[in-house]
């Protein structure tokens, strides 16, 4: 039971997870949570920096569950270590705390990155569905709609889309929306 509470804590990756739950992780991996992982960073990789919108917590992980960091106010301007838009998990993206450690801040709580995200995809959208500010139904407001037929563009691949069920898609004014990933081929 010690090694599921640790390994939720952490949010490691499944080499440790495995190391843990067999008993063979070193001493030094239960001393403290590991770091979460990073995705991979392109070569043409340039900086991202987000605003918040509104007064905001930075996380420990991506959970509203995890040891708040730091608190942010509207207006606050956040780095990220990696291309605006592209990664994200359960909602959240990583930012650069000024203590030289990474947390995370909901999507829903971050506006104009800058630079504008990429494009990496279009999709066609199979029904009428709604784009919110957040990954989230409870959480993130309507903000405008798509039909079957239109096409959206996202800066992230179909097969990782780890947020709720929810994918991120340009609006086509440099912020990202989320729509459902259901509707989405």
């Amino acid at each position: 039971m010690h090694a599921r509470t640790r390994l939720a804590i952490a949010g490691v990756g499944t080499t440790l997870a495995l190391g843990v739950i067999a008993g063979t992780a070193s001493a030094a991996s239960h001393d403290k949570p590991a770091t979460p992982a990073r995705p991979a960073v392109s070569p043409d990789f340039t900086a991202c920096s987000w605003t918040i919108s509104g007064p905001t917590l930075i996380y420990s992980h991506p959970d509203f569950n995890s040891h708040p960091l730091a608190g942010k106010h509207s207006g606050n301007v956040v780095t990220s270590p990696i291309e605006c838009g592209t990664y994200y998990d359960n909602g959240f993206t990583y930012v650069n705390m000024s203590s030289g450690k990474v947390g995370w801040v909901y999507a829903g709580n971050i506006v104009h990155p800058k630079p504008t995200p990429p494009t990496r995809s279009r999709y066609l959208v199979t029904g009428t569905v709604n784009i919110r500010t957040a990954p989230s139904t409870v959480r993130g407001a309507v903000i405008r709609q798509k039909h079957k037929g239109d096409v959206v563009t996202s800066p992230g691949y179909k097969n990782n889309f780890y947020s709720n069920g929810f994918a991120p898609i340009n609006l086509g004014n440099g912020d990202v929306g989320w729509i459902s990933s259901a509707f989405l081929q």
